[in-house]
């Protein structure tokens, strides 16, 4: 298989440096080779993940987004010990490099696409019709990747991506990535809470909408108030543990909710933590994740805040 850190796509959408060389590969990490009209990006080696460790790490590529395309297909893998592994591109180019991800980072990063789970293989994703992840030229290449080490061996972690693009259609609206976080919490040990509160500052349509903790999660809670109107629950489940790797989604595709400006989402979070140590944002988590649109970039609200707005 022929497959590099820094490739060119051959019929030209992307711009970068291409080797004949073999990448180096994690022992027993094998990807399956892009398809037809397929690109594959390879994150370099995260090397030593210590038991017991968590990081999320950013993987800055040398490879670009030549003109707007779309994303007609994607599919991502990656080793043992992972949380999620995400495409992302970025209007701030970079030097190539991988280091632990910034929190400020988020707000030039937009999603392409990623999967979550131990050595997993993302699904086929299927947009609603009319629906498209829109990628802008000139943007570069990162890869994000998650690693929870619940192991008792040091492990070395890698992702790969497969992805086809196509030319953009006038007929068909952007979708991107919406995150509404809290992450100035302290998961005590015992029973322990928190919430985040945001509203609105422009009209979306959200088609799709989940909320997100990790193994110590117990219940969440998400809640949604109109400007004028009473509160409307949408989501209130005791939090099982899959779902940090596959969150139950709130499916919307058939009629999005609309939401208008002062518009807000709230969520409350319980965690149950049997240990002796305070965990902290990322090893958990309190907020929602969704899809909206139209879409120009994503959405990002930490700690009742928008990033970059």
């Amino acid at each position: 298989m022929r497959t590099t850190t820094c490739v060119a796509f051959v019929l030209s959408v992307l711009a970068g440096c291409a080797s004949d060389s073999e990448p180096a590969m994690v022992a027993g990490f094998a990807p399956p080779p892009p398809g037809p009209g397929e690109i594959q990006y390879l994150s370099p080696i995260v090397k030593d993940i210590k038991p017991g460790e968590d990081r999320i790490v950013c993987s800055y590529l040398d490879a670009y987004i030549d003109q707007d395309m779309d994303v007609a297909r994607i599919a991502g893998y990656n080793t043992t010990g992972s949380h999620h592994i995400i495409l992302y591109t970025t209007s701030l180019a970079q030097a190539p490099n991988t280091h632990d991800c910034k929190d400020d980072e988020m707000v030039f990063l937009s999603l392409v696409g990623g999967t979550g789970g131990d050595a997993a293989v993302s699904p086929e994703i299927t947009l609603p019709d009319g629906l498209v992840r829109r990628v802008k030229g000139g943007n570069q290449i990162v890869i994000q990747t998650h690693w929870l080490n619940t192991g008792d061996e040091v492990l070395d972690g890698q992702a790969a991506f497969n992805v086809k693009y196509e030319p953009t259609s006038p007929t068909k609206t952007p979708t991107d990535f919406l995150v509404v976080m809290n992450t100035t919490f302290d998961v005590t040990p015992g029973l322990s809470s928190a919430s985040v509160d945001c509203a609105f500052e422009k009209p979306v349509n959200v088609w799709q909408l989940a909320g997100h903790q990790h193994a110590l999660g117990k219940h969440v809670r998400i809640a949604f108030t109109p400007v004028g109107g009473s509160e409307q629950v949408l989501i209130d489940d005791d939090w099982k543990k899959e779902w940090s790797f596959n969150p139950k989604m709130l499916d919307m595709r058939d009629a999005p909710m609309v939401v208008q400006p002062g518009d807000r989402f709230h969520v409350d979070c319980q965690w149950d933590n049997p240990g002796d140590t305070t965990v902290k944002f990322p090893s958990e988590m309190c907020g929602l994740v969704g899809g909206f649109f139209p879409s120009t970039n994503q959405l990002i609200c930490f700690n009742g805040d928008w990033l970059g707005g």
